[in-house]
């Protein structure tokens, strides 16, 4: 580990952080929006801004991290405010700098980290806004960038606490132009950035949406503001009941709001979208939503075709007449088995899922099975070939195996056969 060095002008740039008034002192709705919004534009578990005291870094907001401050000699973001340009760490436990931190080798197990530096009006660097994933993660230019006017906001805020009140008014075109910013950067992103916000009388508005939300509910951002009613009509009936039980569950508990539901574009032209959001109480009990929306029309149909045709493909597989199995390829234990096969061994399920086609192979087949083996690594296929299976009570009968190599998922590689019982045809042979 590399504790950060101190910047040449440390003095002065600890008397600029104190004149700011910003140390020691509650959260902030302004700055905890900001956080807010950083976390979910960029979807890391914590965002935080953080401010580089004497001995410590201490944080003004932070967003899924419960510590207030932490030692600054194990600070990442005391290597981020060296330098004017945001630090980025792809992966901590492959930065010397950071490998051995015990905030990366312990809680809160930091393996990703984003800092952009954020200065104070004379150009003193006090802090950043800082992402952070306990896993690895690439970080576009585009988010750079995108990271980089999210902490020109925050410096803004920043400066406004430097200021005399006289000055402050002088901003207000400032603040409205980041504003502006906060508009065009989430203009680029492909699903609504929003501000859902319900009243206690009932009326329901979206206070901020980003323009995304005119393809969504045919709405503009600004309609979206007076009212979010014609939002809701677009839902499809068959959803709107569960979205709004959702909603009103959110509110009551405050729980993040998760959901998949159809939109209508035109009329008998519904489309799936997903949202999210995080709910806060607002003083005058109102409930305020900072979510996104995004349109999955076309994922989610190849989602429902492709658990429609795993359906269609597991009835083929549970009512064929020949016996199918599927196999680790490195233990060969079974890992899913029809009752075809089942049924003349004299095994239950159970029992056969602890089994390996090992354990059904009498000792004189194992060179042809050797062979199967070899066949599936070199061409990936094995079989047609006959052998004889050990049923439970340790007699045998007559099988024909051919089949093929697969990957799941997660890279396993496994065995499909197909596994014929051809005890009859044996006995016509005979005639």
């Amino acid at each position: 580990m590399i504790t950060p060095p101190t910047p040449d002008n440390e003095n002065e740039r600890q008397r600029a952080l104190d004149a700011t008034g910003l140390l020691n002192r509650d959260s902030e709705a302004r700055f905890d929006r900001l956080t807010r919004l950083a976390r979910q534009l960029f979807s890391v578990p914590i965002a935080l801004v953080s401010l580089i005291d004497h001995e410590r870094q201490w944080f003004k907001s932070r967003q899924g991290l419960d510590a207030e401050e932490t030692p600054r000699n194990l600070s990442f973001c005391g290597h981020a405010i060296l330098c004017s340009s945001p630090l980025i760490v792809e992966n901590a436990l492959e930065d010397p700098r950071f490998a051995a931190n015990p905030l990366v080798t312990e809680a809160p197990k930091i393996r990703f980290y984003a800092g952009a530096p954020l200065h104070t009006v004379d150009g003193y660097r006090i802090g950043t806004l800082c992402l952070i994933d306990t896993r690895p993660r690439h970080f576009s230019t585009e988010q750079t960038d995108m990271l980089v006017d999210l902490a020109a906001t925050a410096e803004e805020l920043i400066q406004v606490d430097e200021i005399s009140q006289q000055t402050y008014l002088s901003l207000e075109s400032e603040l409205r132009a980041s504003r502006e910013r906060l508009t065009k950067l989430v203009a680029q992103l492909p699903g609504t950035v929003y501000q859902f916000r319900r009243f206690p009388e009932g009326q329901m508005t979206f206070p901020f949406s980003s323009p995304q939300i005119q393809q969504l509910y045919g709405i503009t951002p600004a309609q979206a503001a007076e009212d979010a009613t014609p939002a809701f009509e677009r839902i499809h009936p068959d959803d709107l009941d569960a979205i709004s039980a959702s909603i009103e569950h959110s509110a009551n508990t405050l729980e993040d709001w998760t959901a998949t539901f159809r939109v209508a574009r035109q009329e008998n032209d519904y489309r799936w979208i997903t949202g999210q959001a995080k709910p806060e109480r607002l003083i005058d009990g109102s409930t305020l939503w900072h979510g996104y929306l995004q349109d999955i029309h076309e994922q989610e149909l190849a989602r429902l075709a492709m658990t429609q045709s795993e359906a269609r493909l597991r009835g083929l597989f549970e009512f064929s007449p020949i016996g199918i199995a599927l196999n680790d390829m490195t233990t060969g234990q079974f890992i899913d088995l029809n009752d075809a096969l089942i049924l003349p061994t004299g095994y239950t399920r159970d029992e056969f899922v602890s089994l390996s086609y090992w354990d059904l192979t009498p000792i004189e087949y194992l060179p042809e099975e050797e062979q199967a083996l070899l066949s599936l690594k070199t061409t990936g296929r094995y079989g047609p070939f006959e052998k004889e299976y050990i049923r439970k009570d340790g007699s045998r009968y007559p099988v024909r195996l051919q089949g093929m190599l697969s990957q799941e998922q997660d890279g396993r590689q496994v065995i499909w056969s197909l596994i014929e019982d051809i005890t009859e045809r044996r006995k016509l042979d005979k005639r």
